[in-house]
């Protein structure tokens, strides 16, 4: 646990950054096919800023894990050399580019076709980031983050997660009154149910395959960390069953907002229990 909370702010960024990220795939989907009136594009359009404020605490976030703020710039420059390098630059280009869509978007001069577009390339953008937040950790040095769990479990917190906070952008921008067709809520829902899936099954299988190394006897990292394990089950899946029921039946803004608080502190979990299993080896 002491290896855990030493990466706190990386769990921060690992947790909210993704989970900002995710809510633009949502907005993707719903705004492929659905046309609303001017004032709920308005309204979504402000309450965009939620998902961005996660990946700015996020930033934030990591920001603390450097020495100083501008290595980050330092990071960036080796761009296509370290994995670390990769991880920002992405980040970097997903902000930029999903700031300029949210900003816009506010000016009301985007077109039902130009918002569909663009909603897709930063929903694009946004997987890209995740993808690469996952393989960030695929160091030799480190045996038990050294696997593709990592960037799998990366996206499935994108999905899982992404998906409530997306949902909750167009349930408050609708006051509860959003009305999905059958192929926008099909197409939500199994985003949805995907994104849990792949989480769930990928901290499980790293949980299982990270505490019970051949290699080496991590019996003692791992047992501190069976707490943070059973919770994160336990809040995923309650998280699941209220997103079915929003999804499914109501598109509840309290419901959802619930929702998102489990999702939100499950990952933070999880994040605990990845970095508290780092067991590192010497090349």
């Amino acid at each position: 646990m002491d290896m855990a909370l030493h990466e706190l702010p990386l769990a921060i960024f690992t947790t909210l950054a993704p989970l900002g990220a995710g809510a633009f795939v949502t907005l993707a989907l719903v705004f492929f096919t659905k046309k609303f009136s001017a004032e709920e594009y308005k309204k979504i359009d402000i309450l965009t800023i939620v998902p961005l404020l996660f990946c700015l605490v996020g930033l934030i976030a990591s920001f603390m894990h450097l020495a100083s703020p501008m290595n980050a710039l330092n990071v960036a420059s080796t761009i296509g050399s370290t994995p670390l390098a990769n991880e920002i630059t992405a980040f970097g280009i997903f902000c930029i580019v999903a700031a300029i869509y949210w900003i816009v978007a506010l000016t009301g001069k985007l077109t039902f076709e130009a918002r569909k577009a663009f909603s897709i390339v930063v929903a694009v953008l946004g997987a890209i980031f995740a993808i690469f937040v996952g393989l960030a950790y695929m160091l030799p040095t480190v045996i038990t983050w050294n696997t593709p769990l990592s960037p799998v479990m990366m996206v499935g917190f994108f999905l899982f997660g992404g998906t409530l906070l997306g949902m909750l952008v167009l349930s408050l921008a609708t006051k509860g009154n959003i009305t999905l067709t059958d192929g926008e809520e099909k197409a939500v829902f199994w985003t949805f149910t995907l994104g849990a899936l792949i989480a769930l099954v990928g901290v499980i299988v790293f949980f299982a395959m990270a505490s019970t190394s051949v290699f080496f006897n991590v019996a003692a990292l791992s047992g501190s960390l069976i707490p943070c394990f059973v919770f994160f089950i336990i809040l995923s899946v309650i998280a699941y069953g209220m997103g079915f029921f929003a999804i499914k039946l109501y598109p509840s803004a309290l419901l959802l907002g619930i929702a998102i608080v489990l999702v939100v502190v499950a990952i933070f979990l999880a994040r605990l229990c990845f970095y508290g299993l780092q067991i590192g080896i010497a090349l």
